[in-house]
């Protein structure tokens, strides 16, 4: 047998399921941040605000990669990723509102303003509960293109210019929360995270991405015993600044998405980051209509689980796994006509 036959007999060998593997990969954690967003909305402890600023760290990674590997132009781009986040939301949006109008939800937002999207966390109006974290995406997808050109337009000087222009939209997101402005520049330092762990392709031991998780809990046992910051782990008041300090005590765990970033994506990985969506999107309905039918107890905490799981299966399966196929396809399609113009081209 041939090295290269040892080598390929040994990959086709069938490996022991690895339990731990399975929790520490890129889409495992995608999904474990939206499982704690819907115990945040079922309990007090305040984690969901956190889970969020974490999802935004990871869209500056994977955005940034998907961008620089992008051969069409900025605004297929663009649009290729509002098309990834937009029908899933609209379909959800449009059922959620049936449902209410039904009578069996009580009426909330306004279903226009949820599928514009954009600038629907400064005009509210949201009607499943968690889309003002998709208008900031997409604000962070607009903003993208014009940041790493801001960086790198000259070889020399990009930390300099990269850190100006994180001050400057940092100031501006800490303006706007201040006079009730929800933007995507208030979480500008996660994304910036995010993107900078691209750029510079940082790699990460296991151990200093443990010691970033045990830093990032140590400091939450900190903030639940001061009584002036307990808000930021058992929910209470929520002042201005908090989605700011947020994304500071965030910041703490870059090393480990720097790390999460790196570990091997198994297709089951993937599946599991692709259902976090879904159930994101779907939970918090169903969360109100759950404690409707059955209390806010745990009767109706254990129902809410049970119609979150079954309503993102659904989900997924028939509406967001058919028109990502489509939207790839429709991209796919493109590149090859491009391709095929400019082989046809005259020189």
């Amino acid at each position: 047998m041939t090295t290269d036959d040892a080598a390929m007999k040994r990959d086709m060998a069938p490996r022991p399921v690895r339990i731990l593997g399975m929790l520490t990969g890129p889409g495992a954690f995608r999904l474990i941040l939206a499982a704690a967003v819907f115990v945040s909305h079922v309990s007090r402890i305040g984690i969901g605000r956190p889970a969020v600023v974490l999802f935004f760290m990871l869209s500056g990674y994977w955005v940034t990669r998907l961008y620089q590997g992008w051969s069409a132009s900025t605004w297929t781009f663009e649009a290729s990723r509002f098309l990834r986040i937009w029908p899933l939301l609209a379909v959800t949006a449009i059922v959620v509102w049936l449902v209410e109008m039904a009578g069996i939800l009580p009426l909330h937002g306004n279903l226009l303003s949820t599928l514009g999207l954009l600038g629907l966390a400064v005009r509210q109006g949201d009607v499943i509960g968690v889309a003002w974290s998709l208008d900031l995406e997409l604000q962070f997808y607009l903003l993208l293109p014009f940041c790493l050109w801001w960086i790198n337009r000259r070889t020399d000087g990009r930390a300099t210019r990269a850190a100006l222009l994180l001050a400057v939209l940092t100031v501006a997101g800490a303006i706007g929360m201040a006079n009730g402005w929800l933007t995507a520049l208030a979480f500008a330092p996660a994304f910036a995270g995010g993107v900078a762990i691209r750029l510079s392709d940082w790699r990460v031991s296991t151990r200093t991405a443990a010691i970033s998780v045990a830093v990032f809990v140590g400091i939450g046992v900190l903030l639940w015993l001061v009584p002036a910051t307990r808000m930021m782990v058992i929910k209470g008041d929520v002042p201005w600044w908090l989605d700011l300090a947020y994304t500071a005590w965030c910041l703490t765990l870059l090393p480990y998405v720097a790390w999460n970033v790196h570990q091997p994506s198994p297709p089951i990985d993937r599946e599991m980051g692709n259902l976090s969506f879904p159930l994101y999107l779907v939970h918090f309905p169903l969360i109100v209509l759950a404690i409707r039918w059955a209390g806010d107890g745990l009767a109706g905490k254990a129902l809410a689980l049970v119609l979150a799981l079954v309503a993102t299966a659904i989900l997924y399966l028939f509406v967001d796994r058919p028109f990502e196929r489509w939207r790839s396809g429709l991209w796919r399609r493109r590149r090859d006509t491009m391709v095929a113009e400019a082989r046809d081209s005259p020189p």
